[in-house]
């Protein structure tokens, strides 16, 4: 079973905005809606959880997991005939990874030694 739910997964790659939004709301609509059965089976579960901390502790997280993935879908989600991630990420114009060109440290000739030549600055 797992394998055939994997394999409709992929073959459904990749999926529009819309379709992940629905995916999202429905996931967060059937806890919402399971919820008191959820917490229910969780405290028979677990006998140091009573149904209200199962609240707490377990459905109020996945809720707000799937509220703040359906604000952020449509930033994270790569556009059609978008390049992947790490290639994104690696651009030469990336302000993540623009570093300044290191600067040389001062030199002083009267060291005889080549290893204490250069002398430290004040940061």
């Amino acid at each position: 079973m797992l394998e055939a739910q994997r394999g409709a997964f992929f073959a459904d790659l990749p999926v529009s905005l819309t379709v992940r939004r629905d995916r999202l709301r429905r996931a967060a609509l059937l806890i919402e809606q399971n919820a008191e059965s959820l917490c229910d089976a969780l405290a028979a579960d677990q006998p140091n959880q009573d149904s209200e901390s199962a609240r707490l502790l377990e459905v109020a997280p996945a809720l707000a997991a799937l509220r703040a993935s359906l604000d952020g879908v449509g930033r994270w989600t790569r556009r059609e005939g978008g390049r992947g991630l790490l290639a994104r990420l690696l651009q030469v114009t990336s302000p993540l990874f623009s570093f300044p060109s290191p600067s040389p440290l001062p030199c002083s000739s009267a060291s005889s030694s080549p290893l204490f030549r250069c002398t430290s600055s004040p940061l």
